[in-house]
């Protein structure tokens, strides 16, 4: 018998063998897979903290998948004088938070962690946490680590700068930002803004093109929303897509290949500049 046809022979064999033992485990209650749903209510409970200040924002999420309603909101206040974060009591074992060098860094985490079966926590229902900042809000840089995308609702910012990478479905409401940069470096879901009663000056929205080619800015009927400069630079092998819905752009400045432009609904752009 040939060499290759043993490798293959035994390669088959060890797979067999791997879901005869997944099935046995799973026949016999052992419990490779464990879900657990957390049903968030807006009038739980909530745990309400000040803190200290800081210029930049990180979170780090073990095994937690977010629904697009379990959005964590970051807003602007002029009534608190220093930060302040409230969560819902019902996940005060899911999250911890500290302040190291100006930098707060939010982890959500599982309870009861079992590394011998595949943990997932699902968050549904209503915001797990919120973050108060003072009026005069600093440079606000947002990531999520071991991209793991998380839903946000940013409120009333007025900012220099904001800066998110790898986050999920996000909504700027009622902000006034002079650059706002995206990098969805590994979020494959699909690549979209909401601004809403928003002015954006400048949006540099940066694309994996493994996982997708399109980007869209939208907002609701009921707002209006500018933004400044809409810089594209990004390359692929696909034609990549812009959709601009009820959005009024000044300047689609783009370098690249030919883009595909979705304007509609009464979205509008002034002039496009190829670099």
């Amino acid at each position: 018998m040939k060499k290759s046809t043993i490798v293959m022979i035994a390669t088959a064999v060890v797979v067999w063998a791997a879901i005869l033992g997944v099935v046995i485990a799973v026949a016999s209650g052992g419990e490779l897979y464990r879900h657990e749903e957390i049903v968030l209510s807006d009038s739980a409970p909530k745990v309400c903290k000040d803190i200290e200040p800081f210029s930049t924002i990180s979170f780090t999420s073990y095994g937690i998948i977010y629904s697009n309603a379990a959005r964590i909101g970051i807003m602007q206040c002029d009534t608190v004088t220093k930060p302040r974060i409230i969560y819902n009591k019902d996940i005060e074992n899911n999250i911890s938070y500290e302040i190291v060098q100006d930098s707060l860094k939010i982890i959500f985490q599982q309870t009861d962690r079992d590394i011998n079966s595949v943990n997932v926590t699902s968050l549904k229902g209503a915001s797990p946490l919120t973050i108060m900042m003072p009026s005069s809000a600093k440079e606000v840089s947002i990531r999520s680590i071991y991209n793991q995308p998380i839903p946000l609702l940013i409120t009333g910012v007025n900012a220099k700068k904001i800066s998110m990478e790898s986050v999920g479905y996000t909504e700027l409401y009622s902000c006034i930002v002079d650059s706002l940069r995206l990098n969805y470096s590994n979020y494959h879901a699909g690549y979209q803004i909401k601004l809403n009663d928003s002015k954006i000056g400048y949006l540099a929205p940066k694309l994996n093109g493994r996982w997708s080619t399109d980007f869209s800015v939208v907002q609701d009927s009921a707002f209006h929303s500018t933004v400044g400069c809409l810089d594209w630079s990004f390359y692929s092998e696909k034609e990549p897509q812009i959709e601009l819905d009820r959005i009024t752009v000044d300047n689609l400045k783009y370098d690249g290949e030919a883009i595909r432009l979705v304007v509609k609904n009464e979205g509008i752009i002034n002039q496009i500049t190829s670099k």
